[in-house]
């Protein structure tokens, strides 16, 4: 088990990256996304507006654009994750939340 620390990111600058990818996620997949960032305890990402209608693939294809946004601006979302983050979906009662999970961080304001 390893005895490292988890890279810490900041919220705010996370957020800001989120947002810019998210927008350019949404107007190239034609997506509606929600303000603001979700953090949950196993995805981060943003939450899709309008679910009927979207097509799975254009879902599935912004959570990789999102993802791939983030982990260049963000290269301490990668520690501890082969690969990087991953892109994911998570839908859950007429919630479907379009980002990624991440290797262990910790985030501060």
């Amino acid at each position: 088990m390893s005895t490292q620390r988890p890279k810490t990111i900041s919220l705010r600058e996370l957020s800001k990256t989120v947002d810019a990818a998210a927008k350019a996620a949404a107007e190239k997949h034609n997506l509606k996304f929600d303000p603001g960032l979700v953090v949950d305890w196993t995805i981060l990402g943003r939450i899709l507006r309008e679910l009927e209608g979207v097509d799975a693939a254009a879902a599935n294809q912004a959570a990789v654009d999102l993802t791939k946004a983030v982990s260049g601006a963000h290269a301490e979302l990668s520690q501890g994750t082969p690969g990087g983050p991953e892109p994911a979906l998570f839908g859950r009662r007429g919630i479907l939340i379009c980002g990624f999970i991440p290797g262990p961080i910790e985030l501060k304001e």
